[in-house]
């Protein structure tokens, strides 16, 4: 079975541009990875129109305040919270480029969805971004009182792609702390091992649309030399039975599929209640194609919706 045909002919056409980028002698640099990310979403994600409110404020962190855009479905009623980390790398994404799937999980999920902007590679190394995010979700109540929003104390998290490894790396740490309650936890597609020992990195690097030598890439950009990779994936760290209710979805040509199937089968073998949705015939960063794969990428909208909302 082969990718989707409306996928495959998109990586044919990336998969040109990219020979043809090689051959000007121009190597990607962050520049033109995050300008590739954007192009491509602001053409395959269509504009999501039918919401209210996105409101916007500044989340206080040790050392770095924290921008953050909240959307807010339905601004009558008091909703549900969820932190949602963006997609794309440790090196491009942002609010703004994910903004359109930041309306539609709020819309889909019924809940307050808080996205913070968090720091990128290289200019802001490991942990910034970790720092970042762990800011917005430690901080949500007082994002939401700072902007008067009637809110239920029930809080979630969802992290896509490089995303997932931020919230899920969070989510480990506030196993260990009682101030901060979470309910459940959704991870998509979610690129969790930064040592890329898992078959599927190889396996599936012909289906990476953006080119799967810049992963390596961006984790080289990422990290300090003297970090320590092993110990910064969330595939390989502590996980007990604290840990929220999880979805991981995964897709099945996505280089980061097998570590997503192998962080559920860890949770589930710590006691956490862990369901699994693999898509089949789709690539890492679907979302960002929807308007090629509508079907898929609503069913996903609805399965996430259901999770979080479920008793």
């Amino acid at each position: 079975m082969s990718p989707l045909p409306a996928i495959e002919d998109f990586l044919h056409q990336a998969q040109l541009k990219s020979l043809n980028r090689q051959k000007t002698r121009f190597p990607t640099t962050p520049i033109s990875a995050r300008e590739t990310l954007s192009t491509v979403t602001n053409r395959y994600v269509p504009a999501f129109t039918p919401f209210p409110q996105a409101v916007e404020c500044t989340a206080s962190g040790y050392c770095f305040n924290v921008s953050v855009r909240v959307y807010h479905p339905n601004p009558e009623q008091a909703l549900p919270v969820a932190v949602y980390a963006h997609g794309g790398s440790p090196v491009t994404g942002s609010v703004v480029v994910y903004d359109n799937i930041c309306r539609q999980l709020a819309y889909y999920t019924n809940h307050i969805i808080i996205a913070p902007e968090f720091r990128l590679a290289p200019e802001a190394r490991y942990p910034a971004a970790l720092e970042d995010v762990y800011t917005a979700v430690k901080q949500s109540e007082q994002i939401l009182n700072q902007l008067e929003i009637s809110y239920l104390p029930q809080l979630s998290v969802i992290g896509e792609g490089a995303g997932g490894a931020l919230i899920a790396t969070v989510v480990q740490q506030l196993q260990h702390e009682r101030d901060t309650p979470l309910y459940r936890q959704v991870l998509i597609y979610p690129a969790l091992d930064y040592t890329l020992a898992m078959p599927s990195v190889s396996q599936n690097s012909g289906y990476f649309w953006m080119g799967a030598e810049t992963i390596k890439q961006h984790y080289d950009d990422y990290f300090h030399p003297a970090d320590n990779r092993y110990n910064a994936s969330p595939l390989y760290g502590v996980i007990t039975p604290e840990v929220p209710d999880s979805l991981v979805i995964t897709a099945s040509y996505c280089p980061f599929r097998d570590e997503g199937i192998a962080y559920a089968d860890r949770l589930t073998l710590t006691g956490v209640t862990t369901e699994k949705v693999q898509c089949a015939q789709l690539i890492h960063g679907f979302l960002n194609l929807q308007s090629l794969v509508p079907d898929q990428c609503n069913k996903v909208y609805r399965t996430i919706s259901r999770f979080l909302n479920q008793p």
